[in-house]
This record gives structure tokens, C-alpha cells and sequence, in this order.
């Protein structure tokens, strides 16, 4: 479901031209286990790191980080058509128990350097 669900997005992302750092997901059975599938461009496929092949179980969860320079209610749609999307090809029931999207503030440096020493 990772692979298909992380597809989802980047095709949809390249689609609506979006830059789109990464996408992290966190993937854990009930029955043990967890393995991390990332993306980091639009044009490259899913990498997993640990043990991708967790026990099937009913119940499997996933964190998903997803950073992209996008507005956030349309991405949000965006990532809710994907899960939607890869779900149904696969046949698999799915709910998504929260979501957030939003813009962070811009930065607000609490110290500023005048310039190299010595100028």
C-alpha cells in the first residue's frame, strides 16, 4: 500500500507542477514491526529503509511527512485522492484518522551576526 499510495502522490504532484522535497511515510503492523518508505523527488520511485516485508495484519498504520511548496487546502485534497486512489486499486479499506496541512510562519531569527570578524 506504501508504494502505491507515495506513487499516487508523486504522479499527482509532477501533474500539477508542484515542487515536492519529500515524502516520508512511517509504516507499522499491530503485530510488530515498522519500515520507512520515502520519496525525495517527483521523478524518482519510493526507497524503503528497514524491513519492508512487516507481518499482513488488519490494523497497519502509516505517519506520513509530506512536505511541498503548494496552498495547503489544495494540497490536502491532493494527498486525500491519493490515499483514496491507491486504496481502491488495491482493494484495501482505509481511514484516515487525522490530517493536517499548513504553511509555516516565516522564520524569525532570535540572533543576527553584523557580519564576519574583523569588518
Amino acid at each position: 500500500m506504501g508504494e502505491a499510495f507515495l506513487a499516487e502522490i508523486r504522479e499527482r504532484s509532477r501533474r500539477a507542477r508542484l515542487f515536492l522535497p519529500h515524502v516520508k511515510a512511517l509504516v507499522t503492523s499491530p503485530r510488530g514491526g515498522s519500515a520507512r518508505l520515502g520519496l525525495t523527488r517527483v521523478e524518482g520511485e519510493a526507497r524503503w529503509e528497514g524491513d519492508p516485508d512487516l507481518p499482513a495484519a488488519a490494523g497497519v498504520s502509516a505517519i506520513v511527512n509530506a512536505r511541498a511548496v503548494a496552498e495547503p487546502q489544495a494540497f490536502r485534497v491532493l494527498v486525500e485522492d491519493a490515499v483514496a486512489s491507491a486504496a481502491a486499486r488495491l482493494g484495501a479499506d482505509l481511514s484516515v484518522s487525522r490530517i493536517e496541512c499548513f504553511r509555516p510562519s516565516r522564520p524569525v531569527p532570535r540572533h543576527r551576526f553584523a557580519g564576519p570578524a574583523g569588518s
